[in-house]
Formats: C-alpha cells, structure tokens, sequence
C-alpha cells in the first residue's frame, strides 16, 4: 500500500506540473491540489527519516515534485489574484 500511495501521489504531482507547464493561462486552484501536495511532502519526509530505506530515489523524487507543485501553485494563486 506504501508503494501504491507514493507512486500515485508522484503520478498527481507531476499531471499537475505538466498541465501548468502546457496549460500556464488556465487556472488550476481548487483547494484539492493542495491537499494531495502536502500529503505527498508529509508522505516522502516521515519515509525518507525511517531508518530502513528500500528505494530513497523515488522517495526523492516525490518530495521534488511535491515541493515544486507547491510553489507552482503559489505562483499561479499570487498571479490571478495579483493581476485579478
């Protein structure tokens, strides 16, 4: 179930980091990808300091892409409210 979580929630992240790259004018800010990216960074972190590590890469790469759809999302939330 572990694996299944991680990989689905690496799957979210990086369909919102491409849907933002393709799709920069549209707006993508419902409240639910924010809870999917906090997960996501709160999953990879409590995994990454357990002391028996399987595969830290994409454990790795899940923080990554939880760490940058949080800060895509930031940007795009401060542009459509900036610019209105």
């Amino acid at each position: 179930m572990k694996k299944i979580s991680i990989y689905l929630l690496l799957g979210i992240n990086l369909f919102y980091i491409v849907n933002f790259l393709v799709n920069f004018e549209h707006v993508f800010l419902e409240w639910y990808w924010l809870v999917f990216f906090i997960i996501g960074l709160g999953l990879s972190i409590f995994y990454l300091l357990k002391p028996n590590k399987e595969n830290p890469y994409i454990l790795i790469a899940l923080l990554v892409t939880s760490l940058s759809s949080i800060g895509f999302y930031g940007f795009q939330y401060f542009l459509s409210h900036l610019m209105g």
